[in-house]
């Protein structure tokens, strides 16, 4: 395994509707995979999520699809976790794609609070605000965040 490399990758976008849409891909040695969710954007619940396989281990790892359907009507919020290791864990499962979807779906999260945001300034604010007590990251007061240009965030301590 020597020179093993996994790259990973997150986007978000909006659908024609203003759903919201997430991709997740995860390419290595053994992987060329893509999980796509689209999530209702006023309730957060997932409305549909696919993932396509380009190379995987075994052929039986495209049958992963009927566990995915299961997280449909899954709101993105509290006990999310637990759905996910429930649906895709075990033998029936896929390790890979609970992670990806680990990784993208609190993305929702941050698409929905910072709506609306004239700049990257109130995007934070906003975020942090609304994610207060979620995760060290967001407890108060806020962390100092510079872009490297010299602004500071407005809500940053320093």
């Amino acid at each position: 395994m020597d020179g093993f490399q996994r790259n990973i990758t997150f986007s978000i976008g909006r659908a024609a509707d203003h759903a919201i849409v997430m991709t997740a891909t995860m390419v290595d040695r053994f992987h060329d995979l893509a999980v796509e969710t689209t999530v209702e954007p006023d309730t957060l619940a997932i409305r549909a999520i696919r993932a396509d396989f380009a190379r995987s281990p075994t052929g039986n790892c495209r049958k992963i699809q009927a566990r995915l359907d299961l997280l449909v009507g899954t709101p993105v919020g509290k006990g999310l976790t637990r759905k996910i290791f429930e649906t895709l864990g075990g033998g029936e499962g896929c390790g890979n794609l609970r992670m990806l979807l680990l990784g993208s779906l609190p993305l929702a999260i941050n698409a929905r609070v910072s709506e609306g945001a004239e700049n990257v300034w109130e995007m934070l604010d906003t975020i942090h605000h609304e994610l207060h007590g979620t995760c060290v990251g967001y407890s108060a007061p806020p962390a100092a965040y510079d872009d490297r240009n010299g602004q500071t965030w407005k809500g940053a301590t320093t």
